[in-house]
């Protein structure tokens, strides 16, 4: 790759794949607007799941500039939802039934105007509730793009939790009846110039 022309066509690399990406340039919605304007130029995900990176971002600043003494420092900080997000972020199947589920939670709760702290505050809490559990805790398979049957078998797992989320959820009761790896407290501290500075 490193020796080729990129601007020769005759040199192009052929690939033999059945998977193909497919980018869709959209303009934001009017409604999230000042959401986004927080947020970096280009995100490579659904347009729908903008306010979750939106809340992921303003929790973090509000780590970094009242929660944390010094930013140059490597020590783990324990943070759960700021140290889970991002891999759950990266994992759309799981990312779609979040935004699923969170549109039922503000439907559930009561219709009052909140700011926007107090609305990443409420997401942080719906977090720690969902999305938390399925990182490294439920035993399910890796997120393959190329693999089909592990997007059946996490299908099957996702669509399991939506029907016990929906049906008076408990989570203590939910993980006591599933097969569960043990905890990593590493994997729930957010480590200020590593991975986590990225998003």
């Amino acid at each position: 790759l490193f020796n080729r022309n990129p601007f020769n066509k005759k040199e192009a690399i052929l690939a033999n794949t059945q998977i193909q990406i497919t980018f869709g340039v959209s303009d934001v919605p009017n409604n999230i607007v000042h959401q986004v304007d927080s947020l970096p130029d280009i995100f490579l995900c659904h347009e729908l799941f903008l306010p979750m990176f939106f809340y992921y971002r303003r929790l973090l600043g509000q780590f970094l500039t009242k929660d944390c003494d010094n930013c140059s420092s490597s020590a783990l900080k324990a943070e759960p939802f700021l140290a889970t997000f991002p891999a759950i972020a990266d994992q759309p199947d799981t990312m779609e039934m979040l935004w699923q589920l969170w549109k039922i939670h503000k439907k559930n709760v009561i219709n009052k105007k909140l700011s926007e702290m107090e609305e990443a505050e409420r997401f942080r809490s719906f977090f720690l509730t969902t999305g938390f559990l399925l990182h490294q805790t439920v035993d399910m398979p890796k997120f393959n793009w190329a693999d089909a049957r592990c997007f059946t078998d996490r299908q099957a797992k996702l669509s399991y939790f939506r029907e016990q989320y929906l049906h008076s959820f408990d989570a203590i009761k939910y993980l006591s009846r599933e097969r569960c790896h043990p905890i990593n407290i590493y994997s729930y501290a957010l480590d200020i110039i590593g991975p986590h500075a990225i998003i």
